[in-house]
């Protein structure tokens, strides 16, 4: 059984990531609940400090996005919900699209790669080897048929990734005052500098 384990974090550093063990799915459920984000890549965990005011920002109005484009075979969730593409990889994105069928569980914690449409990351300071290679390589690896990326490290970047064979190829990129448009997963149209209002 593991114990709570109280770990100093500095928000400017890097994700914590303990080499020590293999870990899997199953020993999430031992850790103590907090602000923290824990993920698995590859049986290494990753803990992640909480976001600051401007991720959530950009998160909160991403989710109210995509949420009032969605059609009704998909739902919008904001982050918090799981990934989970093998046993000891599990992610956490900042929010994610997936089937209306995959709901029917409702206390189901991870969805399965098969039930995710869209993955969301919002790239910061102390995560952006994450988001930009390391989750890019892995959700494709996956079969997540579409990858967004917000960086919101200086004035707000979008790119929109679909799949295309086992690999992400852009479907749309843009700064803050650009105006991106898709019509894949769903129709919608936004420009990333709007993400940042408070």
């Amino acid at each position: 059984m593991l114990g709570a384990v109280q770990i100093e974090i500095d928000p400017l550093d890097p994700p914590l990531v303990s080499p020590h063990r293999h870990w899997t799915v199953d020993e999430l459920e031992l850790l103590p609940n907090g602000p923290d984000r824990y993920e698995i890549i590859d049986g290494s965990l990753v803990v992640t400090p909480p976001p600051v005011v401007r991720h959530g920002l950009v998160a909160s109005e991403l989710f109210r996005l995509l949420m009032s484009a969605e059609p009704r075979n998909v739902r919008t969730l904001p982050g918090g919900l799981g990934v989970m593409t093998r046993r000891d990889r599990v992610f956490i994105p900042d929010l994610l699209v997936v089937h209306r069928s995959a709901l029917e569980e409702e206390d189901r914690k991870l969805f399965e790669g098969e039930h995710v449409v869209l993955v969301a990351e919002i790239v910061s300071p102390t995560n952006a080897a994450h988001d930009l290679i390391l989750k890019r390589a892995l959700y494709a690896e996956a079969g997540i048929p579409h990858y967004w990326i917000i960086d919101s490290r200086g004035p707000v970047t979008a790119t929109l990734l679909h799949l295309d064979g086992d690999t992400y190829v852009e479907q749309a990129t843009g700064g803050p005052e650009d105006e991106i448009e898709v019509d894949q997963p769903f129709p919608v149209a936004f420009r990333p500098g709007n993400l940042t209002a408070p």
